[in-house]
């Protein structure tokens, strides 16, 4: 069962990564695609103002900046999720000791309750055995 739920964990988390390096991947040929059609158009565009090459290129810059942020923001996913995945044998060990010491408990209170059932039973009969 532990290895079950090891092996299910570890195909979830290899989608999770084969999704997230996916979507990486759609954004840097989203940003490659922007800055290529930009480009194009800064060298058609010779004779526009140095402002607007400047305006223009800060945007890019933003753009390169966002892709930083989101990579950084996955890998810390990854981590978090890499953290989880390590605790979660001992996450799984506590849940099963509460189980066992529930099962315990339950089982203590039926047998108290049996042996009351009994001693009552014993009672009756001794009660219906005297003339």
């Amino acid at each position: 069962k532990r290895k079950e739920l090891g092996a299910e964990v570890q195909r979830k988390l290899e989608s999770v990564m084969v999704a997230m390096s996916q979507r990486l991947f759609q954004l840097v040929r989203q940003v490659v695609e922007k800055v290529r059609g930009k480009m194009m158009e800064a060298t058609s565009g010779i004779k526009q103002s140095h402002e607007e090459l400047k305006q223009r290129g800060l945007q890019l810059l933003a753009m390169k900046d966002d892709i930083v942020n989101q990579s950084k923001e996955m890998i810390a996913d990854m981590k978090e999720m890499k953290d989880y995945l390590k605790n979660l044998p001992e996450e799984t060990k506590r849940v099963k000791n509460e189980i066992k010491q529930e099962l315990q408990l339950r089982v203590s209170q039926a047998e108290a309750l049996a042996k009351q059932s009994i001693m009552t039973l014993s009672f009756q009969k001794a009660l219906t055995a005297v003339p």
